[in-house]
């Protein structure tokens, strides 16, 4: 049964690998080329408002409605492409609702290119950010190599690494494969399966050679 198991994962992540090489991960809208529509009131908005006319001019595509400010009188609208008649109609319908004057600082709009897994993963690996992780991982590795010396702190440290390596490649394969987006959630599930792992990985050492 655990060979069957093992072949299923390696398969799995084979597939991931090859999906992720020859395609690509599926990005979600702020991490793929898009273009940033932003939307100056210069008076107090109600953000529902402002993603219902949005959704009206760009019909069916997906957005992304973001507060440029504190205040809610500006917006930035992430779309995967516009025209500019569309950009002209937004424009048009928001100087009607709001009663604004026709401007050309109403609404500006740049094309934003699209972004590499390591412009994503960059702001996770941060020495003020990564150090923790670094400092905490060796701890218990450590930890984990004493408790379980009787069974080879070598062996305990190289289970427990593989272990880690292969939860990481099946989390970025099942993406892959299921083609789910990646976004922000990306890097924090990342670190909950590996600290879920460890957590298991113990338990295992546990449940199989009890208490050393």
């Amino acid at each position: 049964m655990k060979k069957i198991i093992y072949i299923i994962l390696a398969v799995l992540i084979i597939a991931g690998i090859a999906i992720t090489v020859t395609i690509g991960l599926n990005t979600d809208i702020i991490y793929k080329g898009h273009v940033e529509v932003k939307v100056h009131i210069g008076k107090e908005t109600n953000k529902k408002e402002i993603t219902a006319i949005a959704k009206d001019i760009f019909e069916n595509k997906k957005i992304v409605i973001n507060n440029m400010e504190s205040f809610n009188d500006a917006f930035v609208i992430k779309v995967e492409n516009v025209s500019d008649e569309q950009v002209e109609n937004l424009k048009q319908k928001l100087i009607e609702k709001y009663e604004l004057e026709d401007s050309d600082d109403i609404i500006t709009k740049k094309y934003v290119p699209n972004l590499k897994l390591r412009d994503i993963v960059k702001p996770y690996v941060s020495s003020s950010f990564n150090m923790p992780i670094i400092i905490s991982s060796v701890i218990i590795l450590v930890f984990m190599a004493i408790r379980y010396k009787k069974l080879g702190s070598l062996k305990v440290l190289l289970q427990t690494i593989i272990m880690l390596i292969m939860s990481e490649a099946l989390l970025f394969s099942i993406i892959a494969i299921t083609r789910y987006p990646v976004n922000r959630y990306l890097i924090p599930a990342g670190l909950i399966i590996y600290m879920g792992t460890i957590i298991i990985t113990n338990m295992q050492f546990v449940k199989k050679f009890g208490r050393i």
